[in-house]
């Protein structure tokens, strides 16, 4: 087989497990997308300068900066939501009991 093809793969691979597996978030697709965003600023930036800094080309780029920071926000709390997710399945059971029993009790103090 021939080796280039094999990058293009991974990706190809990445894509579909990503569509077709449920909650699974493809780090080759999310890269692909960072690369994207930073031609896009590239070429905003560049049209920037020649246009003389028209203001609606401005506007798009400051559309585009805030658009991937909102992105990169919510990738870095999906992470954190699958890092805790992740601590509390390897804490103790006995803990896990505890805040079982913690949840029911409140539940029943809740519904009096």
């Amino acid at each position: 087989m021939d080796s280039s093809n094999a990058p293009e793969r991974g990706l190809v691979e990445d894509i579909i497990n990503s569509i077709m597996t449920p909650g699974y978030t493809a780090s080759g697709v999310i890269q692909l997308m960072f690369y994207a965003f930073y031609a896009l600023f590239a070429t905003l930036a560049a049209m920037v300068v020649m246009t003389g800094g028209n203001a609606h080309v401005i506007a798009l780029l400051l559309l585009a900066i805030c658009l991937f920071v909102a992105i990169r926000w919510f990738l870095a709390e999906m992470d954190h939501i699958k890092r805790q997710a992740k601590d509390e399945d390897q804490s103790p059971p006995n803990k896990k009991k505890q805040k079982k029993k913690s949840a029911k009790k409140a539940k029943k103090r809740s519904r009096s």
